[in-house]
């Protein structure tokens, strides 16, 4: 099985989505398939994520265009499995009290981890936005430096000086 695949469900299976299993363990246990499923996925999102600093800052388009259709494929992989898994996901608050105690702490489990891991891929993403949001002023700042001493050799016909040294600021030299 594949992280993109649900495996069979047991039982009977509804058009609601509901496996007639009689205590519902079944059914929240393709619920719990299906999150664990989505989470494996988001693992590899947050993967092809930590490259996409790199490649972007690399200006690479044939790996930035591959990139990308890698992460729309990975999303549509997560769609297709929350559209599996809607009609327990819609039901869970309501029914989880009635689950055995022991499905019911596997699929919270499960829940808690595919929070956890959204969070991750969030974090992850904002770190990657700002650091290449700061390397790109970086170069924009050098850029402007770099345009004024010659702004200023036109005017002047004289060499621009060379930008100073980092000065230290410890008084105790």
């Amino acid at each position: 099985m594949t992280a993109g695949d649900l495996p069979a469900r047991g039982g009977e299976g509804r058009e609601d989505g509901r496996v007639t299993d009689g205590d519902g363990s079944a059914s929240a246990r393709a619920f719990r398939d299906g999150l664990r499923a989505q989470r494996e996925i988001y693992a590899e999102l947050a993967a092809h994520t930590r490259r996409q600093g790199e490649i972007l800052l690399g200006g690479r388009t044939e790996e930035i265009l591959a990139l990308a259709h890698a992460k729309e494929s990975i999303l549509a992989r997560i769609d297709r499995i929350d559209a599996r898994i809607a009609p327990q996901k819609q039901r869970w608050r309501a029914e989880r009290a009635r689950l055995p105690v022991p499905v019911r702490e596997e699929v919270q489990a499960e829940l808690d981890l595919l929070h956890e891991a959204l969070a991750g891929l969030i974090a992850l993403e904002g770190d990657q936005q700002r650091h290449v949001e700061s390397v790109r002023r970086e170069s924009a700042d050098q850029i402007r430096r770099i345009e004024g001493g010659r702004r200023v050799q036109r005017t002047y016909g004289a060499p621009a000086a060379p930008a100073p040294a980092p000065r230290r600021l410890d008084r105790s030299e």
